[in-house]
């Protein structure tokens, strides 16, 4: 059970609004030979629950792909049909980063993918969410986060992973991107859209930032563990 879900899950229960005795297992999906899931993040808002992670399959015609997918819950029972909102491409993997070698983890394997130097940042803004029909309501295109800077050529931004935006907690409408590359990079930006890059700390894979009174916790993987 991912760490996002953990947190959502204690706001929901400390408000009154969720049961935990709802939860069965702390296991939501199960992979299996041919499919994996992976990366989730939760949010919980207007009194659901959402799931976004990545869907690694490996199609009937042998072939594997990358999807995003989210699910939704108005409790903590039962999880409602999954939508896959990107395309079936293997040459748009929005998830994780393809790897050299297919690996099995939990005995759900993760597949080879396309091997690609190109890893940016992007964003898709959602209209609204349906909560009548349980499904996401219009997804607009993928949107290239040019977290360098405006001025800084694609091919120059370098490989980057693991985007995690978090609001300023002095300066409301100012967020920060936090991203792995050359340890923990981080940018700014008051509209989403234009980027200031502001620097470069050393740190693993996985951002995952909280406020903690004054101070800025920054939570990641190093190569072993938790840092």
């Amino acid at each position: 059970m991912c760490s996002s879900l953990l947190a959502a899950i204690s706001y929901a229960a400390e408000s009154g609004k969720v049961s935990l005795a709802a939860i069965g297992s702390p296991i939501l999906f199960r992979g299996d030979a041919t499919t994996a899931y992976r990366d989730p993040a939760v949010i919980y808002h207007d009194g659901w629950f959402r799931l976004f992670f990545t869907l690694v399959k490996i199609e009937p015609d042998k072939r594997p792909f990358s999807y995003n997918r989210v699910e939704q819950e108005p409790g903590l029972g039962k999880w409602s049909e999954p939508v896959i909102f990107t395309p079936r491409d293997q040459n748009l993997n929005f998830g994780s980063p393809a790897t050299s070698s297919a690996t099995a983890t939990g005995g759900a394997v993760s597949p080879n993918l396309p091997a690609s130097e190109r890893r940016e940042v992007w964003q898709r803004l959602r209209a609204h969410l349906d909560h009548a029909q349980h499904r996401p309501g219009n997804v607009g295109p993928p949107e290239l986060l040019r977290v360098k800077g405006p001025d800084v050529p694609v091919a120059h931004m370098g490989r980057m992973i693991d985007a995690y935006l978090l609001e300023d907690k002095d300066e409301l409408g100012k967020w920060w991107c936090f991203y792995k590359q050359a340890g923990m990079s981080m940018s700014w930006s008051r509209d989403l859209q234009t980027w200031t890059y502001a620097g470069r700390t050393s740190a693993g894979e996985n951002a995952c930032v909280i406020i903690d009174g004054d101070d800025y916790v920054l939570f990641h993987s190093p190569a072993n563990g938790l840092g």
